[in-house]
């Protein structure tokens, strides 16, 4: 089995803001395919190595961001104006590496998912085949109406005003383990600002409303007891996007984090093997 190998780096984006990327490769260093992994909201790409580490043991090279105001990249933490910051984001980080269409998979969790598809809707041509894990297409977490109303407020005169994410850790995933990790973890974010989360939805708007410049061959993977997207909006986005090389994989009573529960290293061998054949 092939062993890996780790470098970490920082890449300054065109606004001067500086992103912390991680590269996991096989250490024999001949890996002709890569993946870009995008992570969700609040956390960061470390959390991901276990699911990089498993790529290159089959001989895939992966790249790993820290998005902007996440985990040790810089930024004013979980705070954007605009969604197409992240997107720019991706795009500088897919040119640094010169990363080619032909080779090179776009694969994204959740809020990552939705930067993903935000991406794929604006360069079309850029990835050949995208990887899209609960994707945030709809939203399960209850927001109140005076909340939502007083965010939208504050969003218009100071957006950088925070409010607690309403995100329960333990409705993540069901491996006590990770739970832990996740607790225990300096670099997680635990709130967001109001400017942040009209952005966010903002995006999912466009993403409905752009559906039809969505045509990159996809695979989707969502768990049907996820109770922070919205399982339904995720198999009805699928169904309607123009594309004819896509696969839908619902795993039964599986949470949000599908790369953290118990049986992980199944989902991740099922996503490997789709890559392996297209």
């Amino acid at each position: 089995m092939l062993t890996m190998s780790e470098q970490s780096m920082t890449i300054e984006m065109s606004d001067g803001i500086r992103l912390v990327i991680r590269q996991y490769e096989p250490e024999t260093g001949c890996a002709s395919r890569s993946i870009l992994l995008v992570h969700g909201a609040t956390e960061h790409g470390q959390r991901y190595r276990h699911v990089a580490d498993y790529f290159a043991t089959r001989n895939w090279n992966v790249i790993v961001p820290d998005l902007r105001g996440h985990g040790e990249s810089e930024g004013r933490d979980t705070h954007i104006r605009h969604f197409r910051e992240y997107v720019d984001d991706l795009n500088r980080i897919r040119s640094h590496f010169a990363l080619s269409p032909k080779s090179t998979v776009l694969m994204g969790h959740s809020m990552g998912a939705l930067v993903s598809i935000r991406y794929l809707q604006t360069f079309i041509k850029h990835f050949d085949h995208a990887v899209l894990m609960s994707p945030l297409l709809g939203v399960r977490v209850h927001v109140p109406i005076w909340t939502e109303a007083l965010g939208r407020l504050v969003s218009l005169i100071a957006p950088q005003t925070r409010f607690r994410s309403r995100v329960d850790s333990r409705e993540t995933c069901r491996d006590p383990e990770k739970l832990r990790l996740r607790s225990a973890d300096a670099l997680m974010r635990h709130s967001v600002t109001a400017g942040w989360y009209f952005a966010v939805k903002a995006a999912i708007h466009t993403a409905w409303e752009n559906i039809d410049r969505f045509q990159t061959p996809v695979l989707m993977l969502q768990g049907s007891g996820d109770r922070i997207v919205d399982p339904e909006k995720t198999r009805e986005w699928f169904n309607t996007i123009p594309v004819i090389d896509k696969t839908l994989e619902i795993f039964e009573n599986h949470l949000h984090e599908l790369h953290n529960e118990t049986d992980w290293e199944t989902t991740i061998g099922l996503v490997g093997d789709w890559l392996e054949c297209v």
